[in-house]
């Protein structure tokens, strides 16, 4: 089960282990504030639907790094440094430090229950739509989807759902593209490709 004894957690990780969680926290916080720019100007006009399609991008870090790292607590802490960071930089401030509560907190409960060893692309999916649905009913009232027609609701959760799925895909595709170059042979992503060769 989740184990949200921060000492005991990061006993288990080394330097390397840390300092690599930094470098893509620092990555994705950059990459994630530009995209939130452009998705304020070109994507929330289009509404609820094109919203909806396309939240799964800010869930990819996540993914992404629990998938590299495979270790207790991975998701907390490289969300929790990408959301200092984007309190900086992010159009959306102070607001980012929801997303601790509605992807951080799920992706790691997610990943825990498999005990941090079931990292196959099902599984990449379906924590990714999880996420979807936890964000999507937390922000139910807030963004106005109660007020929807029911095709319009049901419309907006079947896009979040295949946005979660597709962050999945594209964070397993991603790690695995990288860990095929060699680059992160020391990490556990690294070793799993190593042993396959």
């Amino acid at each position: 089960m989740l184990n949200l004894n921060i000492k005991h957690i990061l006993n288990q990780w080394t330097t390397q282990d840390l300092l690599i969680t930094a470098i893509m926290s620092i990555v994705f916080s950059v990459i994630l504030a530009g995209l939130s720019y452009l998705f304020i100007m070109f994507i929330i006009p289009l509404g609820l639907l094109a919203r909806s399609a396309l939240q799964g991008i800010w869930y990819i870090p996540a993914l992404f790094i629990a998938y590299t790292l495979r270790r207790p607590g991975s998701v907390l802490i490289s969300e929790s440094m990408i959301r200092l960071i984007s309190i900086v930089i992010s159009p959306y401030g102070w607001l980012e430090l929801v997303g601790l509560f509605v992807v951080a907190l799920p992706a790691e409960l997610a990943f825990s229950l498999t005990g941090y060893r079931n990292f196959n692309l099902p599984i990449m999916m379906l924590i990714g739509a999880i996420i979807a649905l936890i964000r999507t009913v937390a922000t139910w009232i807030p963004l106005g989807i109660s007020l929807l027609a029911l095709p319009s609701q049901i419309a907006v959760i079947l896009l979040a759902v295949l946005s979660g799925i597709s962050a999945g895909l594209f964070a397993k595709i991603l790690a695995d593209s990288i860990a095929k170059t060699g680059v992160l042979n020391r990490y556990a992503i690294g070793k799993e490709f190593q042993e396959e060769v």
